[in-house]
């Protein structure tokens, strides 16, 4: 499965998750995204993401430290990190981050 199109509702960077009410919003900690932005996004465009369900890696934008090979969950302003509490499960970290901000490689969960 190739990535999706749709509207942005507000400016937002790459790699990071996504929702919609109606166009494309970051998703907070406790939300259930629909997929990863591919690059940046811009009110009222149009902008790629890749859907949740998609098999494969993704980049994505790191809240915190993480180590590889730890699970990672949804975090604030669209961002992954390893809270568990009732956050999304994305998958598990392929590479490191070091600091709030990082790009770092998932491999996604499979997802039913």
């Amino acid at each position: 499965m190739g990535s999706v199109s749709d509207l942005a509702a507000a400016d937002m960077g790459p790699y990071l998750r996504v929702k919609t009410p109606g166009a494309l919003v970051l998703a907070g900690a406790t939300d259930n995204s629909l997929g990863v932005l591919e690059d940046r996004a811009f009110n009222g465009k149009l902008c790629s993401y890749v859907p949740t369900n998609a098999e494969g890696t993704v980049f994505m934008v790191a809240s915190a430290a993480i180590t590889k090979g730890a699970e990672v969950y949804g975090a604030a302003n669209g961002k992954i990190g390893t809270t568990v509490s009732t956050n999304e499960k994305i998958g598990r970290a392929l590479t490191a981050a070091g600091a709030d901000g990082d790009v770092i490689e998932v491999q996604r969960m499979a997802v039913a």
